[in-house]
């Protein structure tokens, strides 16, 4: 029987804070000062976190398939994409400028990482451009995802298909990285993964934590299984998509209520920062480095490199990176409806 369609499932807007919080701590380096324990915990967050929220992409757009063909008419492309473009590559735009700007500004007097000149400002229409922009890549990446999925609504045998077997032919693909087709070959695959997951996810089930633990055997065997070529690649995969499951499984888990739509949790603490920064999380992703290089500038003038030193630094850094969006759209962008525009917002 197929699952019924929700407007909205509260373990992707918790799995959504867990990941944002990820992101932060795996932005908050500088290979002088960083403790070698930090880079252990950084390799185990780029493991998983950003196929976490390609995953958790592919769900809800399995859902709004499912919404769709509920209501008996089919994808409406024009109006998705142009809702899409609004959302993602809106907020790339704006936020690449806005970047860019700053670099100009601060390259008269400090020295930058990507110095910024016309051929920066062209490129980074059609590729990253790396320096400050460079986790940009995502939004670029999700949009042509999301281009792709829908023309595939459209091909006989549908998206689940189609997406099915492009996904891994475009993974062992040699691709170029403009337009970012190399990051949506790497990446299509995770929100494949998440439309497969929708099945599972989207009904309440018994024994979350065994099907958590299942899922960490994986996650655990495949991040320490040393491999090259293709096979490291599959390994890499697999990796990220386990890890992704562990933790949607543990949120189900420890949130009996997450897979459905009712808030029998929200009064417990965790589950009520989780959810408001779920709720944010795409502009806490575009906005967070402005609190991340805050604390960075903070801790360097300070000078004082301990491990000890460095995770309460990178404590302020989760914090700043997390409230300062946050109070920026509540106090800020909120007011404004170009601000709200060119951040994504609705």
């Amino acid at each position: 029987m197929q699952p019924a369609a929700s407007e909205n499932f509260r373990f992707v807007t918790l799995a959504k804070g867990i990941g944002i919080l990820l992101v932060i701590a795996g932005h908050f380096t500088c290979p002088r000062y960083m403790p070698e324990s930090y880079l252990e915990l950084k390799d185990w967050i780029y493991s998983f976190h950003m196929p976490l929220f390609m995953m958790l992409a592919g769900f809800l757009f399995q859902n709004s398939l499912a919404r769709t063909a509920a209501s008996g008419k089919p994808l409406d492309i024009p109006r998705f994409i142009g809702k899409k473009f609004k959302r993602l590559m809106v907020p790339y735009l704006s936020i690449s400028l806005l970047i860019a700007g700053t670099n100009w500004v601060l390259g008269h007097f400090l020295t930058v990482r990507e110095p910024v000149t016309l051929s920066y400002f062209l490129r980074m229409f059609y590729e990253n451009v790396g320096g400050s922009a460079v986790f940009l890549w995502f939004v670029y990446t999700l949009f042509i995802i999301f281009l792709l999925a829908a023309v595939a609504t459209r091909l006989p045998g549908g998206v689940f298909l189609w997406l099915g077997i492009l996904a891994p032919i475009l993974l062992f693909l040699p691709l170029p990285s403009t337009f970012y087709l190399s990051y949506t070959g790497n990446n299509l695959i995770y929100f494949y993964a998440g439309m497969c997951s929708y099945a599972f996810f989207c009904r309440p089930r018994r024994h979350m934590w065994l099907y958590a633990l299942c899922g960490a055997v994986v996650y655990i065997a495949t991040f320490h299984w040393q491999a090259e070529g293709y096979a490291g690649k599959l390994l890499r995969v697999l990796c990220g998509i386990s890890g992704s499951f562990t933790l949607v499984a543990l949120i189900s888990a420890l949130f009996p209520s997450a897979c459905g739509t009712t808030q029998q949790d929200s009064a417990n603490p965790a589950c009520r920062i989780l959810s408001a920064l779920g709720r944010y999380s795409a502009q806490i992703y575009l906005l967070h480095m402005a609190g991340v290089y805050a604390v960075r500038l903070a801790y360097e003038q300070i000078g004082l490199y301990t491990p000890a030193t460095y995770f309460a630094a990178l404590l302020f850094a989760l914090l700043a990176g997390s409230l300062l969006p946050i109070v920026l759209v509540q106090q800020v962008f909120r007011r404004s409806p170009l601000l709200t525009f060119l951040t994504g917002g609705k």
